[in-house]
């Protein structure tokens, strides 16, 4: 597998996912044509790309934040008609992970296992919501288990990445927001694996790529996680705000579906 540090990013190749998927980035045009790719070099990155299937994408009937967000559909069925139609990965979510421990009696290994032998090498696990607040807050602690559990799973499982985000929208001040991140990160670092930082409409902090950019650095096993749907949805970020991005500024990229007022005559779906 390749390495999971920021460096990944900036090499050519990397990973994207279709439908409601996630994916790392490997490269960023800038307007000004710094860092540019000549099209011979785009069209060897496309060929070269992993696609990761989300959660979202296999799970079947469920719903993010709802009481059902464990999948109805069996984990062998799931990675083997994921690995038939071609994927490289599959997004794993922590109700999901719970339940199979739980009432399937599955072990983390075990699950890290089937996905393997199915042909899928690239594990993405998510979501954590509290984690950018203090330690004695009352929400932040009743997040721990999951917390938890997210990085014992990318310790057994060799997890490329963990999503975190603001889906809350909690405002807090830069450098708190600073510390918490480097704290999980630092603790990501333990397990080797990869933080990508969800920027989400409902964020107060990350309104900006640059108000993002001022707190998710200087980890080097962190990053942005860019869901082209959330970013549609943000007013204040622009298409040429993502594309002056470094492909070391990004953790991950998600290529989502959802309906958006393009501005254009109606709703248009994005895919």
């Amino acid at each position: 597998m390749p390495p999971k540090r920021r460096d990944v990013l900036k090499a050519t190749g990397g990973t994207v996912a279709l439908g409601v998927g996630a994916a790392e980035a490997d490269s960023a045009l800038d307007a000004d044509g710094d860092r540019a790719v000549e099209p011979s070099q785009q069209q060897q990155q496309a060929a070269d790309v992993n696609l990761i299937a989300s959660y979202w994408a296999h799970a079947g009937n469920v719903k993010p934040f709802t009481s059902r967000e464990w999948s109805p559909w069996d984990l062998e069925n799931r990675v083997e008609m994921l690995a038939e139609v071609g994927f490289d990965g599959i997004g794993l979510y922590h109700a999901d992970l719970q339940h199979m421990i739980e009432a399937e009696g599955r072990t983390l290994e075990g699950i890290g296992r089937t996905i393997r032998e199915a042909g899928l090498d690239i594990i993405e696990l998510e979501f954590l919501v509290n984690w950018l607040l203090p330690e004695d807050d009352p929400r932040r602690q009743a997040e721990q288990e999951t917390r938890q559990l997210l990085f014992d799973a990318a310790d057994a499982m060799d997890a490329r990445y963990i999503k975190i985000g603001n889906i809350n929208g909690y405002p807090i001040e830069t450098d708190a927001l600073a510390e918490r991140f480097a704290q999980i990160c630092e603790e990501a670092a333990a397990v080797d694996t990869l933080i990508g930082m969800e920027i989400l409409p409902p964020d107060p902090n990350s309104q900006t790529i640059d108000q993002a950019l001022e707190w998710v650095f200087p980890p080097e096993n962190g990053g942005l996680f860019l869901d082209t749907w959330h970013i549609t949805n943000i007013e204040t970020i622009s298409d040429n705000d993502v594309a002056s991005l470094q492909p070391g500024d990004v953790a991950a990229v998600e290529i989502d579906d959802g309906f958006t007022d393009t501005g254009r005559g109606g709703s248009s779906r994005i895919r």
